[in-house]
């Protein structure tokens, strides 16, 4: 069963640490990231997921990707800081949930060589606010737009893969951006234009070869 940190209340909860990208350590555990890129962004209806034993479960989430660069040290250590409180000197072996984006970039848009992202999930909708700290929609997410997340540090440990995952507790809005869409090809790398003259149906003749599909 995954452990969580523990949660406290809104006005007990002080800055322990913060950086100039605007990334703080808090009181209770959690880490407050920079403004990072979100992608794959799920808030309003949740996505239902099944593990390799065949259980379901269901989750908002999104895909938080760092620009090339950014200063992710507060991130690493809340992380780093939550194993060890939860299993002493065998929590430095427990990874953090940071990965390199280069595994996306040629299958995806947004995705940037030598940079940072790491998925991030709820059980809940995450609760939101925008840039003036203003009430908005969760709707007002989507792929492609800059955030920053509030996170809550848990444990994992799934066939022997140990880890630090980073659950969303909140979220704000911070400005617009161009929207992402799935992954594919750039349908200009794989078309030409198209020079031929319309052909009726009844005139295009194909040889079917009964192995083609097998």
């Amino acid at each position: 069963m995954a452990k969580t940190a523990t949660k406290s209340k809104d006005k007990s909860i002080k800055v322990l640490k913060k950086l100039s990208n605007g990334s703080a350590l808090l009181s209770n555990g959690m880490v407050r990231t920079p403004v990072a890129r979100i992608m794959f962004v799920n808030f309003v209806t949740a996505k239902t997921t099944e593990d390799d034993d065949g259980n379901t479960r269901e989750n908002y989430g999104c895909l938080t990707a760092f620009k090339k660069g950014e200063d992710l040290s507060l991130i690493k250590l809340a992380c780093q800081r939550f194993a060890i409180q939860e299993k002493g000197e065998k929590g430095k072996r427990y990874k953090n949930p940071l990965r390199l984006q280069d595994e996306k970039v040629d299958d995806y848009e947004g995705f940037v060589e030598g940079a940072f992202f790491m998925n991030n999930t709820s059980k809940y909708k995450p609760r939101c606010i925008g840039r003036e700290k203003e009430e908005i929609e969760l709707s007002s997410f989507y792929s492609g737009c800059y955030a920053r997340l509030t996170l809550r540090p848990y444990l994992y440990d799934r066939k022997g893969n140990k880890g630090v995952g980073l659950g969303i507790a909140a979220v704000q809005f911070i400005r617009d951006g161009e929207p992402i869409g799935g992954g594919g090809v750039d349908p200009n790398d794989v078309f030409d234009a198209d020079e031929t003259d319309d052909i009726a149906d009844d005139e295009t003749e194909i040889e079917e070869d009964e192995d083609e599909f097998v």
